[in-house]
């Protein structure tokens, strides 16, 4: 991150700044979290679309809340506060926006992995 960045209308998925203050500035530490958020996000996608196509609105709301805590444990608060409307949505039973929702989670998911790929190759 820094002056090398690409200016872009979307905001910055990660704020790397709260991710390294999470893990007292322990950058090895972080790359753990980012490891093991990884090797997760694709079972808890998984378990989120399957409750959501069947509404089942409890393991949809686990989903969705588990994927928004782990989110925030590696400074995502973007895709974090799309998780959480998720959530709320599941709570309300309000699905009208659901699926748009999730696609938007989606887009948000895969420019997150670039970002934490970058990070990855970094030299330590």
């Amino acid at each position: 991150v820094g002056s090398s960045q690409i200016a872009t209308d979307e905001p910055e998925l990660i704020d790397w700044e709260l991710a390294l203050d999470v893990v007292s500035g322990d950058h090895d530490l972080l790359r753990e979290i980012i490891d093991a958020f990884r090797e997760s996000v694709p079972e808890l996608m998984t378990e989120l679309r399957t409750a959501m196509q069947s509404t089942a609105m409890s393991d949809w709301n686990r989903a969705a809340h588990t994927l928004k805590g782990s989110l925030r444990a590696i400074g995502a608060e973007v895709p974090a506060q799309t998780a959480w409307d998720l959530e709320l949505m599941s709570k309300n039973g309000d699905i009208s926006r659901a699926s748009e929702s999730l696609v938007v989670l989606e887009r948000q998911l895969a420019s997150l992995e670039q970002s934490l790929v970058a990070y990855l190759a970094k030299p330590r």
